[in-house]
């Protein structure tokens, strides 16, 4: 979905779900593990331009998976065959979630042509594999629970004529 307000401002906001009936992931060695899988996916960017030398930008990207597992499989690695089905090899469940969430608040400013001053702020999160938490939870903890917080401030300034 899209929305402009004039030039000066716009949205772009996106959300998909995907449901998977067998998402194959490879263990190693010729075995393989198929999973039932459910997935958001939320993308939301925004534009804001002060007047012409001037930008803001905020930009989010959330994406969480949950899958559990559904069936095995195994192939021999050093010949060409079709996966053939077998039983569970243990007793260990390889369920698991994924959650990532990526945020940036940028500032841009052209001080003259080639030269800007851009200001960054990046927050970032990667939540632990075993998180088996409702999908709002996740985005929750995806925001609070942050490994990449930063601000970053950059000058490009052209010399010369």
């Amino acid at each position: 979905m899209r929305y402009s307000a004039g030039d000066r401002f716009s949205t772009d906001f996106r959300l998909d779900y995907t449901d998977r009936e067998a998402l194959l992931v490879h263990k190693g060695d010729g075995n393989y593990t198929s999973f039932e899988s459910h997935q958001w996916s939320a993308r939301l960017e925004t534009n804001y331009f002060i007047c012409a030398k001037q930008q803001l930008r905020f930009t989010m990207q959330w994406t969480a998976l949950k899958a559990f597992e559904d069936r095995f499989w195994q192939v021999n690695p050093n010949s060409r065959e079709f996966l053939r089905s077998v039983a569970n090899p243990d007793s260990t469940p390889d369920d698991f979630a994924i959650s990532r969430l990526t945020f940036q608040a940028r500032y841009r400013w052209e001080i003259a042509p080639l030269s800007d001053l851009f200001v960054v702020y990046t927050r970032g999160s990667n939540l632990p594999r075993g998180n088996f938490q409702s999908f709002q939870e996740l985005l929750e903890q995806s925001w609070n629970d942050r490994i990449v917080d930063t601000i970053a401030i950059k000058l490009r300034y052209r010399l010369g004529s």
